[in-house]
């Protein structure tokens, strides 16, 4: 009799909290104006309309992409928006930057993706990269750093992409994309288009 009463109350658990849980982890999209749930926000897979209404800075865009975003290599240099890759779940080192760009652009801040790659080496790395609220950030496969210098964000490249005895080079991405640089880098071992928006390394 025990048992079976156990039995119960575990059914009426599952009907009680789980199952509204299930819904609500559903909810349609939201109308403009009005926010995402918490619970979407935690467990749920936004749609590309619901992340941009609830990202507000580039670490947060960064966040969203390293928890979102698998990383996975492509053949060659195929640049996607930032709505594929996030709709697709997955994408390398330009893909990733993308979708942060595009996201701080929605945030109101400026943006752009930036190719880092060792002296005459035709391998490069995306980065996504801005300035916000008067601070320089970089955003290299979703992950955020704060950097002081041109010199301190070639350096956090060069360390993450194994680099670190090399000279590095910089360049804007459309000029990597024209020229001779094939943008394929590794996955983090922490973890076709150009979008507008001035690079803050001037």
């Amino acid at each position: 009799m025990h048992c079976r009463m156990r039995m119960v109350f575990r059914a009426a658990l599952v009907l009680v909290v789980i199952v509204p849980m299930l819904g609500f982890a559903e909810e349609p999209v939201p109308e403009a104006g009005k926010e995402v749930g918490w619970f979407k926000r935690v467990f749920g897979k936004l749609s590309w309309s619901e992340v941009q209404s609830v990202v507000e800075t580039p670490r947060e865009a960064s966040a969203a992409v390293r928890q979102n975003i698998r990383y996975v290599s492509d053949l060659g240099d195929t640049w996607t928006d930032g709505e594929e890759t996030w709709n697709r779940g997955s994408g390398d080192c330009e893909d990733l930057a993308a979708v942060v760009v595009e996201m701080v652009h929605n945030a109101g801040g400026e943006a752009s993706i930036i190719v880092f790659h060792p002296e005459n080496s035709g391998a490069g790395h995306a980065v996504a990269t801005g300035t916000w609220k008067g601070r320089k950030w970089i955003s290299s496969n979703g992950f955020y750093y704060s950097v002081k210098s041109l010199d301190h964000a070639k350096a956090l490249v060069a360390r993450e992409m194994g680099w670190q005895r090399r000279q590095i080079v910089v360049e804007p991405a459309d000029l990597a994309k024209s020229g001779n640089t094939a943008v394929a880098s590794r996955q983090s071992p922490a973890a076709g288009i150009v979008l507008p928006g001035a690079s803050p390394w001037k």
